[in-house]
């Protein structure tokens, strides 16, 4: 290249990459570099500014030429200029040098593999030529190219290696198109050249002559690297220690499918323990990546099994383990060596899968109590993401009676008791200096992960107790109650006890609630022994236990607390004595009276001064009512024994004044579960007395005809009274709600509050129904009983329960409120504004959002705020109640027209409906119709009620996230906005919302027609809903355009989720209906490209490939639709590239190879991506699986390859 020509590209380079370039120069520049491309010399250019003798920019930008050349003219190139690519890209390898940048050294084996996936190699189905083949047939000579490349020099090695783990990783773990197309010949290839002649010969009985004809020795390359990692610990410096690390990624790229012999004949076990005792951290961590993969992947030979698993088990071996983990440092600061802790933990946890091993049981000598012993301690480390490694493991463990009798488990229960016990705490409520949230900050990015995971690890250590309580109760019991008495004689005791209120942050309240969760475990864990315990040992210890737990629940009884809500949580332990003790009267009585006293704790003064704590006494007051009904539910049979007299004491209960009207709901439905789920003899004749005055209420002529005029609706919840008081004070104009609450105004809420409390008998209609058949088995006696009471009650008012949904969707459509004065129309909308607060999305604090709440309360505000909540409340009981009544078998179903009667409830008012409540009703009412409709019923109901709705559903969406995508590219595209954090705080909410209704609109297309990958009972129930979905035209293009749109939103889970779907989807009998065939190809197929083209959705290009190559392969053998659709959808790409692609479809053996033919095409034709940014993105998203158990199919089963090598093994 004349140096004219190589200062124009220098100073374009230079240009796009100077920050003080003007946009416009910049966009000449790269037009300039871009067009360099699109010359037929373009890989001569870049073979000229790659050489050794450039500048680094220049050879990078080489290297892209080179790149775009294998890329995009690779299949049109002639066999030599082919050959000539190929050998540019090897002469630029051999002048590689140590002081050339990383980025060239990378981008150079890039390009190698990049060549080599495309060339390398013989299909040995067409080889049929004699040894003498041209080197230009296959790249037979790459491994003696990889061999002087590695004799060359220390940067050649260094190379090398890059090379071979690039091509591992594209074929095994990335499933990169390209290297699948030839996924065959390529996987027996690099078998071929990493395992050592002597061991492929004692595997097979033959081996193909074009496999031996690739080789460069019989060595091999594991033998090279494994000698190559010895020779490095000899010399520790710097320079060795990169070798180490090249060393090492590479083997870790090949074990999972190298030769198990191998393995074992190269000394490699104990070659990656010495590199655990190497300094530099970097090293010891993927020494410790190997070993994981040695210690999780498959082996077919006891040989082999016990050279690996089998001595790391024996007490050399444990010994060892225990050596390394004991010296790991437990600073969070040391995050790298944190980093390190957690990957050898989870290798050591791994372990314990082989102590139940069918395939290869573990031999007699292994040190079982080391191992035990090790896990123990593990299961202590302060960060609880290293901790909970350890916890599914134990809890495997000790639901296997067989395990913990062979390897004599027992002997550690008492400590890992202590463990669980200790750590049965919310951890989430812990100051954030607290040692365990330093690591959670290493561990999580966002708020919303680590409070999930701070859930599941207490659940686990509850789970942890409530088996140890069941294997060994007595013991367990008596260690668990000792503890929580030496608890309350401590300070934090005594303070859980006298001091109110408690923080949920204060010590006293996480570790006393840690006591409560401890006894609620252990009571579960008792319940576990009577179910699963053999009868001979329940009888011996059954006195005993009980005895314990009277004793146990004694003490609960007399434990005084003064915090309304720790009195809460000890009212829900007390209930779960109930079962366990039911035998009991003068107990269970006791703790029915303790019941009812929470129940009506008594209020403080209402005076202004004591809102928090009566705010505190109401939530116990309502949480005692839900404990009232759980114990009717559990313990109906030793209730009826006094039935009578808890009617006459709930009798005059309600008639003292001491429960509100909304409180005496939960002791009426207490009575109604104790009189309907026992054996009392007069059931029907208590229902009807306790349900239909309730019910009635629902067929007043004046509230049936109310419940159709939304002005009598807005007169209902008291906007009528709301605005004649607005008017007596005078009070006008936007800033209305800004004035402070007068004597009058407080006054006039009081009054209105009274009335909410039963604005709609919806609350007591959906807590009637539920508690009642809640948990009951749908064959039981009592339940057809309840079915035949609830049945003729529930069809009248079904009606007025969708038209009272209509009525609140219509409340919140701004179009229905012309008519009234602007400052009604103000107060309504800020009635209709939903405010709450999310942890991790919300700008403020929690604390921060209550005292603006708070605040808001001394204004008129205050009436909006008000009348929206009982909006909302009640909006979200009559979801509620919808859900209930779909578990009433028919009841719902068989009335004629009912479909599109819900549906206009649900759909017909959209204008209002918000993205929260939109997931709220799919949640809570359409989930539950597709799950309970009975099959009789699907053709009629679900076909009247599902099209429209999906429809509907549809458009929301696009018109949510067309909205969103135009707010999120202005924020993407760094404009400068003028908004407060407050505002910011809305916008993230509002798409926080729309992912979460977005994820919900998933699950509920994953009811209708299930997903691929997702295993599930396939009952009748769902066969014929999945049935009727891919039948019925309505049902199935609905779910269909929903999917479509789904699939190019910019979400990346509810986009693979949806892939998912549609491929569940893709089955020959439904495509061979015409109108389907055309919607595959004229929509989905589209769909598909628009994923493939855009990076966002990158996680889900491989899910779409596979869906368009399926919808291609099924269709195109009788029709040419889906050619002409690509050919449309690509009208850039030449006939003779389809021809080409259908050519090679048909060679393909596998879906594997037919969906990377299909990507490798879309790729050349430009709209795949597939570079080294591609390439990063897929490697992070499975790097995962590097580090967890792993087990691919084992290359020595596959077929293909078997067949390459002439023999089975």
């Amino acid at each position: 290249m004349d140096n004219q020509s190589l200062a124009q590209i220098a100073n374009a380079l230079e240009s796009v990459h100077s920050a003080s370039t003007s946009s416009d120069e910049r966009r000449k520049a790269q037009e300039m570099l871009e067009s360099l491309k699109q010359r037929e010399d373009s890989a001569w250019i870049g073979w000229s500014l790659a050489a050794p003798d450039k500048t680094g920019i220049l050879r990078h930008f080489g290297l892209g030429l080179l790149q775009n050349a294998i890329q995009y003219q690779l299949t049109s190139f002639t066999e030599e200029k082919r050959l000539t690519l190929r050998t540019w890209v090897v002469q630029l390898a051999m002048q590689v040098q140590d002081s050339d940048p990383y980025y060239v050294r990378e981008k150079l084996a890039y390009l190698w593999v990049s060549i080599a996936k495309r060339v390398w190699g013989l299909d040995t189905r067409t080889d049929t030529r004699s040894d003498d083949v041209a080197p230009a047939d296959g790249w037979i000579d790459m491994d003696a190219s990889l061999l002087n490349l590695w004799n060359l020099s220390s940067a050649g090695r260094e190379l090398s290696l890059s090379i071979l783990r690039t091509l591992f990783e594209d074929l095994y773990l990335l499933d990169d198109p390209v290297a699948a197309k030839r996924s065959g010949i390529l996987s027996a290839q690099c078998i071929e050249i990493v395992t050592p002649v002597a061991d492929l010969r004692a595997i097979y009985d033959a081996r193909s002559p074009s496999l031996q004809r690739i080789r460069v020795d019989d060595e091999g390359w594991l033998p090279k690297w494994v000698k190559m990692v010895k020779d490095c610990f000899e010399v520790q410096d710097s320079e060795s220690s990169r070798y180490l690390v090249k060393a090492l990624e590479t083997l870790k790229s090949c074990l999972y499918w190298v030769c198990a012999r191998s393995i074992r004949t190269t000394d490699l076990l104990p070659t990656l323990t010495a590199a655990m005792k190497h300094p530099n951290l970097r090293v010891r961590i993927l020494a410790c990546d190997n070993l994981h993969v040695l210690f999780t992947r498959n082996y077919n030979q006891r040989q082999d099994f016990n050279s690996i698993i089998g001595e790391v088990m024996k007490p050399e071996g444990i010994q060892w383990l225990a050596g390394v983990y004991y010296k790991l440092s437990m600073d969070p600061s040391e995050e790298d060596e944190y980093v390190f802790s957690k990957k050898l933990i989870e290798m050591i946890v791994g372990l314990g899968d082989y102590l139940d091993s069918p395939k290869f049981p573990l031999e007699t000598d292994i040190d079982s109590d080391g191992y035990f012993g090790l896990l123990l301690k593990i299961s202590q480390h302060p960060s609880l993401m290293a901790s909970g490694i350890s916890l599914q493991f134990w809890c495997s463990i000790l639901r296997h009676d067989e395990i913990l009798g062979k390897y004599k488990v027992e002997k550690f229960l008492p400590d890992l008791l202590k463990v669980a016990s200790e750590r049965c705490i919310r951890y989430e409520n812990m100051p954030e200096t607290h040692l365990s949230h330093l690591y959670m900050a290493i561990d999580f990015d966002s708020s919303p992960e680590a409070q999930q995971f701070f859930g599941s690890y207490r659940r686990y250590m509850e789970d942890v107790i409530r088996l140890i309580v069941c294997h060994k109760p007595l013991e367990a019991l008596t260690w668990l109650h000792e503890g929580m008495t030496g608890f309350f004689q401590t300070q934090e005791g005594w303070q859980v006890m006298n001091k109110t209120p408690l923080g949920p942050n204060e010590p006293a309240f996480i570790l006393g609630c840690g006591q409560l969760a401890i006894v609620e475990s252990a009571l579960r864990g008792v319940s576990r022994w009577e179910i699963w315990r053999p009868a001979e040992e329940r009888e011996k210890d059954e006195k005993q236990v009980m005895a314990m737990l009277l004793e146990w629940n004694e003490q609960m009884l007399h434990l005084e607390v003064r915090d309304t809500t720790m009195h809460a949580r000890i009212i829900e332990c007390l209930v779960q004595f109930a079962p366990l003790l039911k035998s009991e009267n003068k107990v269970m009585f006791s703790i029915l009276e303790r019941v009812l006293k929470a129940c009506t704790y008594e209020y403080p003064p209402e005076d202004g001064e004591h809102d928090e704590e009566r705010e505190r006494v109401k939530e116990l007051r309502n949480s005692s009512g839900t404990e009232l009904n759980r114990l009717a539910y559990m313990v109906p049979e030793s209730l009826m024994q006094v039935y009578d007299d808890l009617e006459n004491v709930i009798s005059n209960l309600l008639g003292s004044g001491k429960v509100r009207e909304h409180e005496s709901v939960s002791f009426k439905s207490f009575l109604l579960v104790v009189s309907q789920r026992s054996s009392l003899p007069n059931k029907s004749e208590k229902f009807q007395l306790i349900v239909d005055p309730v019910l009635q209420s629902w067929t007043d002529e004046s509230t049936m005809q109310g419940l159709m005029d939304l002005e009598w609706f807005m007169e209902r919840v008291g906007v009528v009274r709301i605005a004649e008081y607005f008017k007596s004070r005078g009070l006008f104009g936007p800033k209305l709600l800004e004035a402070p609450m007068d004597d009058a105004g407080r006054a006039l809420k009081l009054e209105l509050k009274s009335k909410w409390q039963a604005i709609f008998p919806i609350r007591p209609t959906r807590i009637f129904i539920q508690y009642s058949i809640e948990r009951l088995e749908r064959t039981s006696p009592e339940y057809l009983h309840l079915l035949s009471m609830w049945k003729p009650r529930v069809q009248p008012i079904l009606p007025h329960i969708l038209q009272l949904i209509y009525q609140i969707f219509a409340y919140h459509n701004p179009a229905n409120w012309t008519n009234l004065p602007l400052e009604v129309q103000e107060f309504v909308k800020v009635s209709c504004t939903e405010r709450f607060w999310q942890v991790g999305v919300s700008m403020q604090t929690k604390d921060e959002f209550e005292n603006q709440t708070l605040e808001a309360s001394k204004t008129l505000r205050d009436f909006a705020d008000s009348v929206g909540h009982i909006v909302r409340y009640t909006r979200e009981y009559a979801f509620l109640t919808l859900g209930s009544i779909t578990q009433l078998e028919e009841t719902m179903f068989e009335i004629e027209g009912m479909g599109e009667l819900l549906f206009r409830a649900l759909a017909g008012e959209t204008a209002g409906i918000t993205s929260h409540c939109w997931r709220h009703m799919i949640s809570l009412v359409v989930r539950n119709v597709v799950k309970n409709c009975p099959i009789k019923f699907m053709p009629t109901f679900l076909v009247d009620f599902m099209p429209p709705l999906l429809r509907t559903i549809d458009q929301v969406l696009v018109a949510k996230w067309e909205k969103q995508s135009q707010d999120g590219f202005q924020l993407m595209e760094g404009e400068s906005i003028d908004e407060s954090d407050a505002d910011l705080s809305d916008e993230m909410m509002d798409e926080h919302l729309l992912r979460q209704l977005t994820a919900i609109v998933d699950r509920l297309l994953i009811d209708l027609v299930g997903q691929v990958g997702v295993k599930s009972e396939q009952t009748e129930r769902k066969q014929a809903l999945r049935e009727l979905c891919t039948t019925n035209n309505n049902m199935l293009f609905s779910i269909l355009s929903l999917c479509r749109h789904i699939m190019l939103f910019k979400d990346g889970r509810c986009c693979f989720n949806t892939c998912l779907i549609v491929r569940n989807l893709l089955i020959p009998s439904l495509l061979e209906r015409e109108d389907v065939a055309a919607y595959f190809c004229d929509e989905i197929i589209p769909a598909c490209l628009g994923i493939l083209s855009d990076p966002y959705l990158h996680e889900s290009h491989y899910e779409s490939g596979a869906i368009l190559t399926t919808i291609y392969m099924l269709l195109r053998a009788n029709s040419n639709m889906p050619l002409a659709k690509l050919q449309s959808l690509l009208p850039e790409t030449p006939v003779v590239a389809f021809e080409e692609l259908e050519e090679t479809l048909l060679t393909a053996r596998t879906h594997k190879q037919q969906r990377g033919i299909m990507l490798d095409f879309l790729t050349t034709w430009q709209v795949l991506r597939n570079d080294e940014e591609t390439r990063s993105r897929t490697q992070k998203r499975v790097e995962h699986r590097v580090s967890r158990r792993h087990e691919p199919q084992d290359a020595y089963d596959s077929a293909a390859v078997i067949s390459m090598f002439g023999g089975a093994p």
